[in-house]
């Protein structure tokens, strides 16, 4: 079992996750512990722990090294150390993550895949954030700065979730399950986004 930190910073008076990051193609990239409480419309990547609170909803994929989720989250998970789902989270996309904890009452809808081999996607790893622009609210304004998955957003949310029901008062370790992708993380990497000014290189 994993041991959650206890400092949530679920009354948070406005999204930690904007004041951290940088901005990439449909995207956003924080390089230190960052707390989500709020609605995002974008793929998240984070380069250290990720806290999606219960008033956080996600409409985009996570590439993260840590995430713990208590909230809602519309599209794919990847971590490359461990991902906890918690007690009241729901997560409706495909799950890739080194080591899984799901504890009862959470709702997981798509498939789980656990490899031991995951490791930071290079496109990460290679990221200097001096090169990139740091993320203002009024990006959110930018009609190419929208979510492309808006579409199988709403269709995700109108699926009807698949519950997990672990023993009472004990938490689940996942089991690897038969998945039609390999596990591996998103070979595209996020672009850099054009009104960054540098077009040498995506990031």
């Amino acid at each position: 079992m994993f041991n959650t930190p206890k400092n949530t910073k679920e009354l948070l008076p406005e999204n930690e996750l904007y004041h951290n990051a940088y901005r990439v193609d449909n995207g956003l990239v924080t390089f230190q512990e960052t707390w989500v409480n709020s609605l995002v419309s974008l793929d998240i990547y984070c380069l250290e722990e990720l806290f999606v609170e219960k008033s956080a909803e996600i409409h985009g994929d996570i590439v993260c090294k840590k995430c713990f989720i208590k909230g809602k989250v519309y599209g794919s998970v990847y971590t490359w150390d461990q991902l906890a789902v918690e007690e009241g989270a729901f997560v409706t996309g495909n799950i890739n993550s080194r080591m899984i904890e799901v504890l009862p009452g959470s709702v997981i809808n798509g498939s789980i895949n656990m490899k031991d081999t995951l490791k930071m996607p290079s496109y990460l790893s290679n990221m200097n954030q001096d090169d990139l622009k740091k993320f203002n609210v009024d990006d959110l304004m930018d009609p190419s700065f929208q979510n492309p998955k808006a579409e199988a957003t709403v269709a995700a949310i109108q699926q009807k979730p698949v519950v997990i029901t672990p023993p009472a008062q004990k938490p689940v370790v996942a089991s690897p399950l038969q998945n039609r992708n390999s596990g591996d993380a998103p070979k595209s990497p996020p672009k850099k986004s054009e009104s960054s000014g540098d077009d040498s290189h995506w990031w």
